[in-house]
């Protein structure tokens, strides 16, 4: 199985297909032997300007990352619904706003381990928040962070301009850094079998 994989990566770097190409028909090739399911869960509050910039996001990929094999979860605020979707053998990927000493719109991603080591140093808005509910209940699970830095955060429908200007990019980079990461974790996956 193992090289079989490696044949795959090695086919697809050759060619030079792009990420998303050669993960899609990796995770076809994947999708009946690996047991880890990969979430995506993105939190935050859409009433608070940049603080919904997670949910944004998610609601833009949605089905591009569904059709990669990706469960995606939309908590919003909502951590204790987003905490009862995810189970020991998974594979999370977390995306919330950030407030830390960067430019609008930055991403920072970090190992989930990391995150909850860190937490209130990621920057991340909630006080209540998942991450309290993963430390309390001791729950191992596999993961990674992803935080957008936010500009602003307040009362508000809707993002703040330079993150609604910027929107696209990030949307791209976020979607480039879960391929990446998918692309890391089923590697890492088969090499342990």
């Amino acid at each position: 199985m193992l090289s079989a994989v490696l044949i795959f990566l090695a086919i697809f770097k050759i060619f030079n297909f792009s990420y998303q190409v050669r993960h899609i028909y990796l995770v076809v090739y994947l999708m009946g032997c690996v047991k880890t399911v990969i979430k995506v869960i993105g939190i935050g509050n859409r009433l608070m300007t940049d603080d919904g910039i997670a949910i944004a996001i998610m609601g833009n990929l949605k089905s591009r990352l569904e059709s990669m094999g990706l469960e995606v979860i939309i908590g919003e605020t909502d951590f204790q619904y987003c905490f009862h979707h995810i189970k020991e053998d998974d594979f999370v990927i977390i995306l919330d706003a950030i407030c830390l000493n960067s430019a609008a719109g930055s991403i920072y991603s970090c190992s989930l381990h990391k995150a909850l080591d860190s937490y209130g140093e990621t920057g991340s808005q909630h006080a209540m928040s998942i991450f309290d509910l993963m430390r309390l209940y001791a729950i191992p699970v596999k993961g990674c962070f992803i935080g957008i830095n936010a500009a602003e955060i307040g009362f508000g429908c809707e993002l703040s301009g330079t993150l609604k200007c910027n929107f696209n990019r990030i949307c791209l980079e976020v979607e480039r850094l879960i391929c990446r990461i998918m692309e890391e974790e089923q590697h890492i996956q088969y090499i342990i079998m």
